[in-house]
């Protein structure tokens, strides 16, 4: 019993190690920057989390968490090689997550490399200043934003809500879902094998025009059978007025699915 109660406290205290090493492997970037409420912040990422706040405030709040994305001996320095380029000009900035310093056959997973590290954002930034995202296989959460945003994702995760302003949103195997708080623009969305939910105010006007290719769908709560202006196996073809028309609601998809709601 006394053998197995030391083994059983090495175990304890490797795993505690472990652990305490993946802690450590880890590291933060933290930075403000002034931005004028109709300024630009741009964001280029590769995969992580990117969690962005609107708020009322004449500045950007950036804090970028490098994690190591699974278990490797070249974890820690994967991290430290990662960076995150962060550039003001003018009324803009950027954002980017750098990968130059990371050994290139580390793209992917290497099971003696290991796979690149993780950047999680989390940001505070003007609820009228517009918003580019290039993503690869990102989480991101938008919340309040009153501007135009433009988002084009392959195989990442989109929620935005609360949102007042122009979308262009493009996913490439990836799925999406917006709630408008209040329409005033037009906004599009597309997708190739994808699946993108649009949430409109209830009663709010709007004009559709959406065209879903073959493989794809287009679901909504809203009796759309009056706005089909052409059909065949390949395609279905929706335009005109809903609640008396308003801002253009463009939808597209080649082997994609929509889901239109009001609430």
């Amino acid at each position: 019993m006394r053998i197995a109660g030391k083994v059983l406290c090495l175990l304890i205290l490797c795993i505690g190690a472990q652990s305490a090493s993946l802690g450590q492997a880890g590291r933060e970037i933290k930075k403000t920057l002034p931005l004028a409420a109709d300024g630009a912040v741009s964001i280029e990422t590769f995969k992580g989390n990117v969690t962005i706040t609107a708020w009322d405030s004449p500045q950007v709040e950036i804090v970028a968490r490098i994690e190591p994305d699974g278990i490797s001996p070249n974890d820690a320095e994967n991290v430290q090689n990662t960076d995150v380029r962060i550039e003001a000009s003018g009324d803009s900035v950027l954002i980017k997550s750098d990968y130059e310093k990371v050994s290139r056959h580390t793209f992917g997973f290497d099971e003696n490399q290991g796979s690149l590290p993780l950047i999680n954002y989390t940001i505070k930034m003007p609820a009228t200043a517009r918003l580019n995202i290039t993503d690869q296989r990102s989480t991101t959460r938008i919340d309040r934003l009153r501007s135009d945003l433009r988002i084009h994702t392959h195989r990442g995760s989109v929620v935005v809500t609360g949102f007042q302003g122009s979308i262009n949103l493009e996913t490439h195997r990836g799925d999406a879902r917006v709630e408008f708080a209040s329409l005033g623009r037009d906004s599009r969305f597309e997708t190739h094998r994808g699946d993108i939910e649009v949430v409109v105010p209830r009663g709010g006007g709007f004009n559709l025009d959406s065209s879903v290719g073959k493989g794809g769908s287009l679901d909504s709560d809203i009796d759309l059978r009056a706005l089909v202006q052409s059909q065949d196996r390949r395609s279905i073809r929706y335009g005109g007025a809903v609640n008396g028309g308003g801002p253009l609601l463009h939808m597209a998809g080649d082997r994609g699915h929509f889901r239109l709601q009001q609430r």
